[in-house]
This record gives structure tokens, sequence and C-alpha cells, in this order.
């Protein structure tokens, strides 16, 4: 059984001292970036999540960015999915910067 998932990318940063996200956009016209993807296990939401975070590192090094993981109504979540997002396997952290300068994602979202 497959599962689709949708991976959106949208400009933060992580304020310590507020203990929050800050999601950012330099231009109220750009348009988060966005895959979507078939997975079959949480291992493979998890290598997905991954490699998308990581293809934008490579577009725009430097990018500070969320990683927002989206389940359509009506599909079914892979057995586990539950327990390894609160464990944290997903990692859809993994690409913020703490600080409160503005991430350098412009030339990603201007597509």
């Amino acid at each position: 059984m497959t599962t689709r998932i949708t991976l959106t990318a949208l400009p933060a940063l992580y304020d310590r001292r507020r203990t929050m996200f800050s999601i950012m956009a330099d231009d109220p016209r750009q348009k988060p970036v966005s895959i979507t993807v078939q997975v079959r296990s949480t291992t493979d939401i998890a290598s997905s999540i991954e490699r998308f975070g990581a293809a934008i590192r490579a577009q725009s090094p430097g990018a500070s960015f969320l990683v927002l993981l989206d389940i359509p109504k009506g599909e079914k979540t892979p057995p586990g999915f539950r327990a390894a997002r609160r464990a944290g396997m997903f990692r859809l952290t993994a690409f913020l910067h703490a600080g409160t300068r503005r991430p350098p994602f412009r030339r990603l979202l201007r597509r």
C-alpha cells in the first residue's frame, strides 16, 4: 500500500529566545516550494524529507526553512506513522537556522 504525501518548504527561522518558529516571506507573491511523492513506510517518508531538504539546500545554500508534511484526506498513514512523528523521526526542523536574519530563499520561490 502506498500513501501520497506532500512536502512543502517554508522560509523560517528558529527563535531560541521565544522557542518558536518565525515563518518569513520577503515577497507576498512568493509561493512555497512543494512536491508530492508516494511512500510505503515511515522510513520512506523520512528519506523523502531528507532528499527534498537537500535539493533545496543545493539550489539555495544557507537557506533556512521548515518542512511541512501533509497527508491528504482519505490517504492511509503508513504503520507506525504517529509514533515516528512523536519521536521526531521525520526531522521537519532539520533545515532551520537560529537567528533573526532573513534566509536567502528568494531564488527558489520566484519560479
